[in-house]
């Protein structure tokens, strides 16, 4: 008996969502109730095995277990992740669930799961063929419905996404342009620190030359004061000297006077 075990990556896998994996992230969870009518041997029971952890990671020994009812009506709940899609089989196990004695007809059933599901319910049949029922939110419809549905939220999502992506592309270019305009500005203003600040040096070394030069011209200033006083007062004294001299009457002119005096008398 050929037994399809097939398991594979969702869209939904890629797209994210609040389920805890290993990263951490998580996803909203979908309750999900399986129904099988189906009758078995006394001492036997019934499996589903799929894809989830939930539902055992299609490891039979870890597969969940279905309850029987009256009217061979077989019932269990899982609770799987909101917006991806299940693949499951029912299997026929020993009285001990160690053994599987039979696997459901047919390839892997498929559950797709919308992201809004809270609740669903799903009504099998053993045979695996298309048409079982799907009920949520109080509709129903059919697996294979139920995965065009899916498959159509996934491509509005991934459009919706796409423009997402082709917005934030936009803003990154934009982000770079200003990034790029705040670098020119940035080297703009270090280049006109730069030149300020070679100008303020070349301003300072011109104080501190002015500074000497006037301190030079201080100095020779003094000097040449020191010197205009010192021959301001040579002359000075000369000039005095000179009226001095001038205020003496010479002896030859002061006898004269004299004799002409005794002549006279």
């Amino acid at each position: 008996m050929e037994v399809m075990l097939t398991v594979r990556r969702t869209p939904a896998d890629a797209l994210g969502g609040r389920t805890r994996f290993g990263g951490g992230v998580s996803r909203p969870m979908t309750r999900v109730r399986f129904w099988l009518n189906w009758h078995v041997e006394y001492g036997q029971a019934i499996r589903v095995v799929g894809s989830h952890e939930n539902l055992g990671a299609w490891q039979l020994s870890e597969a969940l277990q279905l309850h029987w009812s009256e009217g061979d009506q077989w019932t269990a709940v899982a609770e799987l992740p909101a917006g991806r899609i299940a693949e499951y089989k029912y299997v026929l196990v020993d009285s001990n669930n160690s053994q599987g004695l039979s696997w459901q007809q047919g390839n892997n059933s498929v559950l797709a799961l919308r992201q809004d599901d809270r609740e669903v319910e799903v009504y099998d049949n053993w045979a695996g063929g298309p048409g079982a029922a799907v009920i949520a939110a109080g509709k129903s419809t059919t697996r294979e419905n139920r995965l065009v549905a899916w498959a159509e939220d996934i491509e509005r999502l991934v459009a919706s996404q796409r423009g997402e992506l082709r917005r934030s592309r936009m803003e990154l270019i934009a982000a770079q342009d200003d990034a790029r305009s705040a670098r020119e500005e940035t080297r703009r203003l270090k280049t006109e620190l730069a030149t300020a600040q070679a100008d303020r040096q070349e301003d300072k070394m011109r104080v501190r030359e002015l500074e000497t030069m006037n301190k030079l011209l201080r100095t020779q200033l003094q000097d040449s004061a020191a010197s205009f006083r010192a021959a301001l007062e040579t002359a000075q004294r000369y000039l005095r000297e000179a009226e001095q001299q001038s205020a003496k009457p010479s002896s030859s002119n002061t006898a004269e006077p004299h004799a002409m005096a005794s002549l006279l008398s």
